[in-house]
């Protein structure tokens, strides 16, 4: 919570969206997501500069939900029925 009063002292013209940090629920619904879609966290991790879920802004959830969302979901094993 520190960490982000000082970021609103020194940038305060940004929004509350890169202030805030994602919840659990957020990060359920992205790691649903990546699963469908076969992306793994640290493509995540790597893309968006974290180390963990918990360090995403909203913003960047949002960015990541809207990637996820134009890529096309992992393909799903053939099954035999014979």
């Amino acid at each position: 919570y520190a960490l982000a009063e000082e970021q609103k002292r020194i940038y305060p013209l940004t929004t509350p969206m890169e202030l805030d940090y994602v919840d659990a629920v957020k990060i359920k619904v992205l790691k649903d997501k990546m699963d469908k879609k076969g992306v793994t966290e640290q493509q995540i991790f790597e893309r968006y500069k974290v180390n963990a879920f918990e360090e995403m802004t909203v913003q960047q959830f949002v960015n990541a939900m809207n990637g996820l969302d134009k890529t096309p979901d992992k393909e799903k094993p053939q099954v035999d029925i014979f």
